[in-house]
């Protein structure tokens, strides 16, 4: 019995320790991530050259690629992939999330595309 209590005392730590580990790489990058937008804000603007104004009107501004030109003519593309929701939604999902069952499948997060060319 006391070697079953060992066991599960030390699997719940391993456990913690295992999260407590992954949720500092996440935080290294967000902050990472964080550093790289902020340079990319403080070296650019945003290229409306590349938007048709048809679209940004339909849409109320709102797109799925931001298009950034730095002060060297260096282009960069942001664009997300997949359904990105707001934080709201988030939120209002997590409140309302249910265990999933086999047959429902895990929906694809969204994710941020980055690419960027330099003028030479």
């Amino acid at each position: 019995m006391l070697a079953g209590i060992i066991i599960k005392t030390y699997t719940t730590i391993s456990q913690v320790s295992f999260r407590l580990q992954q949720e500092k790489e996440i935080a290294k990058e967000a902050l990472v991530l964080s550093q790289v937008l902020d340079n990319l804000a403080q070296s650019t603007t945003i290229d409306y050259g590349k938007y048709q104004s048809s679209d940004l009107v339909a849409n109320n501004g709102v797109v799925d690629t931001l298009y950034l030109k730095g002060d060297n003519g260096d282009e960069y593309q942001i664009s997300s992939i997949n359904t990105c929701l707001t934080d709201q939604e988030l939120y209002e999902q997590a409140e309302k999330s249910e265990p999933k069952t086999e047959n429902q499948k895990e929906e694809t997060p969204c994710q941020l595309s980055f690419t960027g060319t330099t003028k030479d």
